[in-house]
């Protein structure tokens, strides 16, 4: 993609400054070689100095069109925990990107403090793919899911999609989601 910038006095062609990356390629290229190449289809910067001032003269008419230099729009996401039962103890939410890393290594993860019924986590700058969260009501603030008779998790727990398994942990499959461009929102339940 080129950006085109284009200034014109009355007097001559107009001046035309190319994408910023470009410019200064060719102003490189230009110190290099010592050689400075001008003609009425391109603008080469003859100094560093110079090639700064196109990169800004670029970057002005990127910001004036409203254009970004970003390829892909980060995303962000709304996690909204229901069945907050109480406010009693800290809400521990962690999110993860890959099977590998499910309930071992979050990629994001935020203590909050409780608000009763439903919480809100904001999730800024992700980039799209496949994610699956995990909440925990840490009734004690102990930071860890209590267990009683037989490994039972004693504490509220919840997973995205509201996934369970009776057996242990809810599964990768069942509890990942797409994230796409722009804003998304989920919600589930602790229980």
């Amino acid at each position: 993609m080129v950006w085109v910038c284009r200034r014109h006095s009355g007097v001559g062609p107009p001046d035309t400054v190319e994408s910023p990356s470009n410019a200064l390629i060719k102003s490189y290229k230009s110190m290099n070689t010592r050689e400075v190449q001008i003609s009425h289809d391109s603008y080469v910067p003859s100094s560093p100095a110079a090639a700064l001032r196109a990169v800004g003269v670029a970057l002005i008419c990127l910001i004036g069109t409203g254009l970004s230099l970003a390829s892909v729009e980060a995303a962000t996401l709304k996690v909204i925990v229901e069945g907050v039962e109480n406010t009693a103890g800290k809400m521990r939410l962690s999110l993860f990107a890959t099977e590998d890393t499910w309930l071992k290594e979050g990629v994001r993860m935020e203590i909050l403090p409780l608000v009763m019924p439903e919480m809100v986590w904001d999730v800024m700058d992700l980039k799209p793919g496949v994610y699956a969260v995990s909440a925990v009501h840490d009734c004690d603030a102990n930071g860890e899911l209590n267990t009683g008779t037989f490994g039972m998790p004693t504490e509220p727990y919840g997973f995205s999609n509201n996934a369970r398994n009776p057996f242990g942990p809810a599964k990768w499959k069942d509890a990942c989601f797409e994230v796409v461009e722009g804003e998304n929102t989920i919600r589930f339940q602790v229980r």
